[in-house]
């Protein structure tokens, strides 16, 4: 392993714990230095929210089903923050044919802000921890029964600690007319 590797995994096993209900509560693997150079993504996360009016009301009952579940929860713009954050600007992934899921949101922390430092480079690289996908596909031709499984939701199972969450905000909306404020990731 590099030395941010190892780095990673040691805060990893230091700063994660459970809660009460058993949940995983992880803290992201922050490079201080990096951090702090951080700029502004308020605008480039509306720029993208605004791309697709279209799918605005899926994308709003989404949003909805995050907040019922408790995977997130509403802040307001006028929030004091006394700590760095980022909006994580998104995209969507429309699947049509899909039974369960026709609208996928896939968040973008490798978005540059406007100091052209993303989320993703102010946070360290832990280890592969997986198999080589050449090994898991060979080894699953092997037996002669398989079982698969689709984990609905999967991502949002764990909590992030509340003093990251700054830095995992979202957009509902940015009329200014409807703004219901930001959204915060709980997981």
């Amino acid at each position: 392993m590099s030395i941010e590797e190892s780095t990673c995994e040691a805060y990893f096993s230091a700063t994660t714990t459970r809660d009460k209900n058993g949940r995983f509560v992880v803290a992201l693997p922050k490079k201080p230095e990096v951090l702090n150079r951080l700029g502004k993504s308020y605008e480039i996360a509306a720029a993208r929210l605004e791309a697709n009016p279209a799918l605005q009301a899926s994308y709003s009952a989404l949003i909805d089903q995050y907040l019922q579940l408790g995977q997130m929860k509403k802040v307001f713009p006028d929030t004091p923050s006394t700590s760095v954050s980022f909006y994580l600007p998104h995209h969507y992934v429309v699947r049509s044919d899909s039974l369960t899921t026709k609208l996928r949101v896939v968040f973008d922390a490798s978005s540059a802000t406007d100091t052209g430092i993303s989320l993703n480079d102010a946070l360290m690289v832990g280890p592969v921890v997986q198999e080589d996908l050449v090994c898991i596909t060979i080894r699953f031709r092997l037996p002669r029964f398989a079982i698969t499984s689709d984990i609905e939701k999967m991502y949002r199972q764990s909590l992030v600690t509340p003093s990251d969450r700054p830095l995992q905000q979202i957009l509902g909306q940015t009329n200014p007319e409807n703004l219901s404020g930001s959204y915060s990731s709980r997981r």
